[in-house]
């Protein structure tokens, strides 16, 4: 028997991508409508979350207009902070692994030199400080679950071409000479590192934030230091 993982987002770049994915042997991806799954309702959290056995939550839903963040701030913060602090309490009474997803927008912009996924948060708007708080949501849950083999980590991407990432969606060549490895991120590659933290492969990581930038940050840390 199949055992479920659930991923909220479904319709968006990241959920896509993890149901794109070929199907993993005795797994299969489950991403309900928002009819059944609406971060402004609650109740239907609480519903698929009870609803069925997961054995995993990936949340790739989110609040993503930056700018209109800022005049619906109680709307953004109920989705990127809200709803997933819920999901999570559901997490910790399942006793499953929870992969949240993070940004760059966690932090103000002022640090002499490269940000690393350690360096405090310093967010200067709704949007930021609604993923700010998801990020330490996840390692205050990683620290109280781990005693019972509960694990919860982050994903932090880098120049992945969005509406929100118009640098790489329109200047992706240009963009890709500033990386390492020689290219801008497609939607597999984060795809692929949430299913690393929630397969039985992540067991031992927990409170991580997984950046998946292509190098980049390894480059700008080595530049920092030099400096």
């Amino acid at each position: 028997m199949k055992r479920s993982i659930l991923v909220t987002g479904g319709d968006g770049q990241l959920g896509a991508s993890l149901l794109g994915l070929p199907a993993v042997e005795g797994f299969e991806l489950v991403a309900p409508g928002l009819d059944a799954l609406d971060f402004t309702r609650p109740d239907t959290i609480d519903a698929v979350m009870t609803g069925t056995s997961w054995a995993a939550v990936i949340n790739g839903a989110a609040h993503t207009a930056v700018d209109r963040a800022e005049q619906e701030p109680s709307l953004a913060w109920m989705i990127n902070a809200a709803a997933p602090a819920q999901i999570a309490r559901h997490c910790a009474a399942l006793g499953v692994p929870m992969v949240q997803v993070s940004t760059d927008y966690v932090f103000s912009g002022d640090k002499d030199g490269a940000y690393i996924e350690t360096d405090a948060p310093g967010p200067l708007g709704v949007y930021g400080a609604s993923k700010a708080a998801v990020i330490m949501l996840t390692k205050r849950m990683a620290l109280k679950l781990a005693p019972d083999q509960v694990m919860v980590s982050a994903i932090a991407p880098g120049a992945f071409p969005s509406d929100m990432n118009v640098a790489a969606r329109d200047q992706g060549d240009a963009i890709a000479k500033t990386i390492p490895s020689g290219r801008v991120g497609v939607d597999e590659d984060m795809a692929g590192a949430a299913i690393y933290l929630a397969s039985k492969a992540g067991d031992y990581v927990s409170g991580a934030v997984v950046v998946v930038d292509g190098g980049v940050t390894l480059v700008n840390a080595s530049a920092s230091m030099a400096d």
